[in-house]
């Protein structure tokens, strides 16, 4: 994400830059993200899966709800596996839907998945998640009390991790 062209940022500073393949929702044309990846990104993502609508109250977006397991996702797993790349995800947390990520990700072992805000789950949801997948990490950008969040899932203060 960014401005430019991230690609050249990689190349400018390969220590500091890591261009993703990135896409709207399932938007993803498979094609292109191979080619990406061929010539040297680093990552896939950030996908958004499960989205629930965010934003200032009268000005929010809508809710996004596939599977983690839709055969279009499937396909790019096994790119990311291919290409031994990690797949930057977003998957709200709900309770309802852990059951597809237990299904799912013990079958791409070899694939580092990264969940965007850490689902905006609280530390209590998320330490059973990590202890049963050692190829899930957390990214915990976005987990602060901005007023953006007022009316979100719920009141701002539970965004703090702190």
């Amino acid at each position: 994400m960014g401005t430019g062209n991230i690609f050249e940022h990689q190349e400018n500073y390969p220590s500091k830059a890591f261009a993703f393949s990135n896409f709207k929702d399932l938007d993803i044309n498979l094609g292109q993200v191979e080619s990406q990846l061929k010539a040297g990104f680093h990552g896939i993502g950030k996908v958004s899966i499960r989205h629930f609508e965010s934003g200032p109250s009268g000005n929010k977006g809508q809710d996004t709800a596939f599977g983690l397991d839709e055969p279009i996702l499937i396909e790019l797993y096994d790119l990311a596996r291919a290409h031994m790349v990690p797949v930057l995800f977003h998957f709200d947390y709900d309770a309802n839907s852990l059951d597809e990520m237990n299904n799912t990700l013990p079958n791409y072992l070899d694939v580092t998945f990264i969940s965007a805000h850490s689902g905006d789950a609280q530390p209590q949801q998320l330490r059973p998640l990590l202890k049963m997948h050692d190829n899930l990490h957390l990214d915990i950008s976005s987990r602060n009390p901005l007023v953006s969040f007022e009316d979100r899932l719920t009141s701002k203060e539970p965004q703090r991790l702190d």
